[in-house]
């Protein structure tokens, strides 16, 4: 379960408590999307906003290429690939190690990330097997 999911649980299992204390319709949508919204940013900061389907949006971004990694042995450990951005285009998998980018050993992922688009090749250990993707960091919005 993912923090949104979690977090829409906890919101779904106070909403017996809403109705409860008989708040109109309007101001109980309001009050949950309130919530949502503290909970997810951790505060009430007015660059994001709700959507009614629950979502958060924001106009935040950094440039990247869409990926959730962690740091190991100089290399970046793939956890998730997000929808629509650069490594999913490109065929990047949950799992997959980007060991080097242009042909250098990485070191974090301080390249993959930054403050302006950058087109590379990364090579990727999948299987076993080495292989390069050429990519280029976008917007990446959170």
């Amino acid at each position: 379960m993912n923090g949104k999911h979690l977090i829409m649980s906890a919101v779904l299992h106070t909403l017996p408590l809403l109705l409860f204390i008989k708040i109109d319709k309007p101001k109980e949508e309001a009050l949950v999307v309130s919530l949502v919204e503290y909970v997810e940013t951790g505060n009430n900061d007015s660059r994001r906003t709700v959507s009614k389907n629950g979502d958060i949006k924001s106009n935040e971004y950094y440039w990247g290429i869409g990926i959730y990694s962690e740091t190991k042995d100089n290399c970046e450990y793939v956890i998730e690939v997000y929808d629509g951005y650069p490594a999913q285009r490109a065929g990047v998998l949950a799992g997959d190690v980007i060991c080097h980018i242009d042909d250098v050993a990485m070191i974090g992922d301080n390249l993959l990330r930054g403050n302006r688009p950058r087109t590379m090749t990364i090579t990727i250990i999948r299987d076993n097997k080495y292989f390069d993707i050429k990519i280029s960091r976008e917007q990446i919005w959170y």
